[in-house]
């Protein structure tokens, strides 16, 4: 990535505190961007995005309630979450002369459950969950702004992420980085079922690279959304060996890995096969995945070792 595509500019990255935002903040400092902050409460105020919106150069937006669970539980305070901002941060690009681009993350699962295991761009959306849902409709908004000429953006839909970085939110997120948390303290991980579904993991350094990609090469990418993953097939039953096996090389420490049965209530996403064909992506932007699923591993249990070294 050419740094000077960022040298001197200025971005909005909101929800900084989180997982993938405060690594995309870590990722602009490195390409000098100067890099500018919203405060969560302040998504669904108007005020708040007009007063920061001019002069900027991007938006990258992953603030959002991200439990599937907490979604069911309160459908509308999701939507407040998850739709309003969105709606506010467009209603104050329309009043711009210069649009900021906009990339905001959405979720692969947006398009339900799947016959095939394979997503790409041309599945119809038929979404499950009620975040999923939301994730959608604020998706929609931000091309039908494209479409009127109100805003420059896209969306990444992301496979699942992993590594090191902030904690978590959502104890129904990350649910690999917590295995490892686990395996690195010589602590027993949890597998529900046969864990025969397939994932696709998707290094945290690699998804920050692809809204990188997709603000550098905006032309590109306006208006339209994208799914974003490795293309890598992995049951959970094999990651989880696998996260087994590595921590125990690094720490010396066993992990036993337990099947459970699967607990009562859990959404049907859960139990699906998901892997992302980024093709789409890669033709318009040149982005590929460069961190091996088992490299990327190692690279979150060395921070957690490094982690642990500091606290000692």
């Amino acid at each position: 990535m050419n740094p000077a595509a960022f040298n001197g500019k200025r971005a909005l990255v909101t929800g900084a505190s989180g997982f993938l935002a405060s690594s995309m903040a870590r990722r602009l400092s490195a390409l000098d961007c100067e890099i500018v902050q919203l405060a969560r409460g302040d998504l669904g105020k108007r005020e708040s995005w007009q007063r920061l919106l001019p002069g900027l150069q991007a938006v990258f937006h992953f603030a959002a309630q991200t439990s599937v669970y907490e979604a069911e539980r309160d459908p509308e305070a999701d939507r407040q979450a998850n739709v309003l901002p969105m709606r506010k941060l467009l209603e104050a690009c329309g009043e711009l002369s210069a649009h900021p681009f906009i990339v905001f993350a959405g979720s692969a699962t947006q398009c339900g459950l799947t016959e095939r295991g394979r997503i790409d761009e041309s599945l119809p959306d038929r979404p499950v969950t009620a975040y999923d849902r939301h994730k959608l409709e604020a998706e929609r908004l931000l091309e039908e702004a494209v479409r009127a000429g109100a805003a420059r953006g896209c969306t990444l839909r992301l496979a699942n992420v992993y590594g090191p970085g902030a904690a978590r939110g959502s104890a129904d997120r990350g649910i690999l980085d917590r295995m490892m948390a686990c395996a690195h303290r010589g602590e027993a991980l949890t597998l529900h079922g046969e864990g025969a579904q397939l994932r696709d993991y998707l290094y945290v350094d690699d998804a920050i690279e692809a809204f990188v990609a997709a603000a550098r090469f905006a032309e590109r990418t306006d208006g339209r959304h994208f799914v974003v993953g490795s293309g890598e097939a992995r049951s959970l039953a094999d990651a989880f060996s696998i996260v087994a096996r590595r921590a125990e090389i690094l720490t010396g420490r066993k992990a036993a890995v337990l099947r459970q049965p699967a607990p009562a209530g859990r959404s049907p996403i859960e139990g699906r096969s998901a892997i992302v064909d980024a093709s789409r992506f890669r033709a318009a932007t040149g982005w590929s995945p460069q961190v091996a699923f088992v490299d990327g591993v190692d690279r979150a249990l060395a921070a957690l070792q490094a982690r642990s070294a500091e606290a000692a």
